[in-house]
């Protein structure tokens, strides 16, 4: 089976998958598209799914997402009531692969955060009294 042939045959999911794994970039696919002799209509339908396959992988956090995860690491609010992360679960089920990585970035800077203000809050404490 072709490259391009298999590319057809993919989801979003899984050609989010291939093409992470490979780490092909987008130009590459994009020219063997264009050169290979499917007609234009499948052409234009391939390159519109590697281009929603390529928002997926780089598309980066919101602020507001960012901002939460920072003051609330790894969704902590969410450990109170019986459901998980919502954002992250999404994140993972439908392969945004920056948006997964910045969660993980951002709840971990927002933990030593809190560890610092943790300990550096009561040495202060205790120097002024």
């Amino acid at each position: 089976m072709t490259f391009i042939n298999r590319l057809k045959k993919y989801t979003i999911e899984e050609l989010i998958e291939h093409i992470s794994s490979n780490n092909y970039e987008k130009e590459f696919i994009a020219n063997k598209i264009m050169k290979s002799t499917i007609v234009l209509s499948e052409q234009e339908e391939l390159l519109n799914k590697i281009a929603i396959a390529y928002k997926r992988i780089n598309e980066p956090l919101e602020l507001e997402l960012v901002l939460f995860y920072l003051f609330f690491p790894f969704g902590f609010v969410n450990s109170f009531s019986d459901t998980d992360d919502e954002n992250i679960e999404r994140f993972k089920r439908f392969l945004f692969l920056r948006k997964i990585k910045e969660y993980y970035v951002y709840s971990i800077i927002g933990l030593v955060t809190y560890t610092i203000l943790g300990v550096v809050i009561p040495i202060v404490f205790d120097l002024i009294s």
